[in-house]
């Protein structure tokens, strides 16, 4: 169950999921919810019909519990996958949110900025909640200060980072820096301060959040935090049929490495080599 098909990280979850089922004799149903509760309830409903074996979720909000409930109640096993429901006993896979969020943040503040903006993912996701709790935190303890207008929550798509960022020039002046929650919505915001005639990273820098995109894209020289997505996808997998298969161990949090990933959106020049910043285990 993925959260929009159309965003790349879930492009190559998917495809991770589908590989290492696969491997071990399972075949995959995908479908996505685009954050609508109607289309969760609808794919949840057809997938206990189908009597599926397992499931994989990436959409979880905090106030689905009842999606939990449902799972449960036809005894079909699942694991969450990036996003997770605080307190809930049940697997997990996924980085470390707060301290990838704060590493980018750092390096923006390292850049000297001082009029940031943030834009982030929806707050009931618990990964978007936490980039945006830690982009706040590791502002405030190098003497940043977000304001309600420079602190946004936006959807988790390209339309979603254009629309904030037009919303933010319209109000007032640009800020100098954009730290963003996703690549998705930082390649949106680049999009739309080209449209007003800003430069990146000359006149506004912008970091993203997955990466994503390849050497081969235009946006290849974006910041961002690199997250394993296949690795997370496969390892998901393992859990999942460990408990198809009856498993009963205690519930599994499994916290995989992240990098940070330095472009030249930041303001940072070009390097003769794409770097990676080692970052956590």
């Amino acid at each position: 169950m993925l959260t929009d098909i159309a965003n790349p990280f879930y492009t190559e979850v998917a495809a991770g999921v589908i590989d290492a089922a696969r491997a071990n004799g399972y075949e995959v149903f995908l479908a996505h919810t685009q954050e609508r509760p109607d289309a969760l309830s609808d794919v949840l409903k057809a997938m206990v019909a189908r009597e599926v074996d397992g499931v994989v979720v990436t959409v979880l909000h905090s106030d689905d519990g009842d999606v939990v409930r449902w799972l449960r109640s036809a005894r079909i096993p699942f694991v969450q996958l990036s996003r997770r429901i605080p307190h809930l006993e049940a697997d997990f896979v996924g980085i470390d949110d707060t301290a990838a969020a704060a590493a980018i943040m750092e390096h923006a503040a390292d850049h000297g900025y001082r009029d940031v903006a943030v834009i982030a993912g929806p707050r009931n996701s618990s990964a978007s909640a936490a980039r945006a709790d830690s982009f706040l935190q590791a502002a405030q303890r190098r003497g940043i200060r977000l304001v309600g207008a420079r602190r946004i929550n936006t959807y988790l798509t390209e339309d979603g980072g254009h629309r904030a960022v037009t919303h933010l020039l319209a109000k007032g002046p640009r800020p100098r820096a954009l730290v963003c929650g996703s690549d998705a919505i930082a390649a949106g915001a680049i999009s739309a301060l080209r449209a007003s005639g800003s430069r990146v990273p000359d006149d506004v820098a912008v970091t993203g959040f997955d990466g994503l995109f390849p050497r081969t894209s235009p946006l290849a020289e974006l910041t961002t935090v690199s997250q394993p997505r296949r690795e997370m996808a496969e390892v998901a997998v393992e859990m999942l049929i460990h408990r198809i298969n009856g498993g009963r161990r205690a519930v599994q949090t499994s916290i995989r490495p992240h990098q940070l990933r330095i472009g030249t959106s930041c303001g940072c020049p070009p390097l003769k080599t794409n770097a990676n910043v080692y970052l956590a285990a």
